[in-house]
């Protein structure tokens, strides 16, 4: 039985759905795909062999099933990131590249939505979640928009200028700030439901015409929200920090499936122009679904 130990653990501001990992790993139903998953996602983005691999993503679910407290969970998570820088010395240029290979094909999808009235319009844009500013400046180069970011975490340098914002979902620009924005595979990183339609709230109030979203979601078919969360714990826990340094990625697991954010949209005045899933090449060679979002202001 899954013991009440193992609770969603939080890193500083930062949340993991630890219980939810513990339990997908334990699950006869799900651990056999995690494994696979896991090892095809190390050996798509790197070029670590699929033997060792997978030798890895079954140590992982093996120990992170037997886990029994937060603190294990802690140590496991820190030996695990440890194994996998040693599986191969370029192991954190590969994943730098995979990850940027990632950035690039979302930028490039959403250059393609945004209406081309825009183009070389010198209009704001921002970019919420921005990150190192990538997808931001792959836009704003595409389109000839000025584009600004806004994170709860940015590095140091940056590619667009990035505001340090709380992570309350509060944002400092006035109404009607912005022309469009663009919000890209971040909501699910959002700790509470509530919280992520607090975020929804204030970018259509920052946002004059239209509001750009992708994100990752679950299928309305299946009951695949075990995967999807521990895919997503396993790139943004492990592979993003030795890509990135960044460890303190929040995972709390909060999916939703496209027809529930088009509901939440429509519920705070946003009405939806184009809705999208697409099996896109997120890693080299490996798809990971993405629902794609054009939201104008009703």
């Amino acid at each position: 039985m899954f013991v009440r130990s193992i609770k969603a653990i939080p890193w500083g501001l930062q949340v993991t759905d630890s219980r939810n990992v513990v339990a997908a790993c334990k699950s006869p139903d799900t651990s056999e795909q995690v494994i696979k998953n896991t090892a095809s996602t190390i050996s798509s983005s790197t070029t670590v062999q699929e033997e060792r691999a997978l030798e890895f993503a079954q140590s992982m679910v093996q120990r992170f099933a037997r886990c029994r407290s937060v603190q294990e969970f802690r140590d496991i998570e820190a030996d695990l990131r440890a194994m996998l820088e040693r599986l191969d010395p370029n192991i954190a240029r590969d994943l730098r590249d995979t990850f940027h290979n990632s950035s690039t094909r979302s930028a490039a999808e959403l250059t393609e939505l945004i209406d081309p009235r825009w183009k070389n319009s010198g209009v704001r844009g921002l970019d919420y979640g921005a990150g190192d500013g990538y997808v931001g400046r792959k836009i704003a180069d595409g389109l000839g928009v000025t584009m600004e970011g806004a994170d709860i975490m940015p590095p140091e340098h940056t590619e667009i200028p990035v505001k340090r914002i709380l992570p309350n979902g509060n944002l400092d620009w006035a109404n009607n700030h912005f022309a469009i924005s663009i919000i890209v595979k971040l909501l699910h990183h959002i700790e509470t439901f509530g919280q992520q339609e607090g975020l929804i709230d204030e970018l259509r109030r920052v946002t004059s015409d239209q509001l750009y979203v992708v994100e990752t979601p679950i299928s309305a078919h299946s009951d695949n929200r075990p995967l999807v969360l521990t895919s997503d714990y396993f790139s943004n826990r492990m592979l993003r920090p030795i890509a990135h340094g960044t460890p303190d990625i929040p995972v709390p697991g909060t999916f939703r499936t496209p027809a529930e954010w088009e509901k939440v949209f429509v519920a705070h005045e946003l009405s939806v122009k184009y809705s999208h899933v697409s099996q896109g090449k997120d890693r080299r060679n490996m798809s990971v679904p993405h629902c794609h979002f054009v939201l104008g202001k009703i």
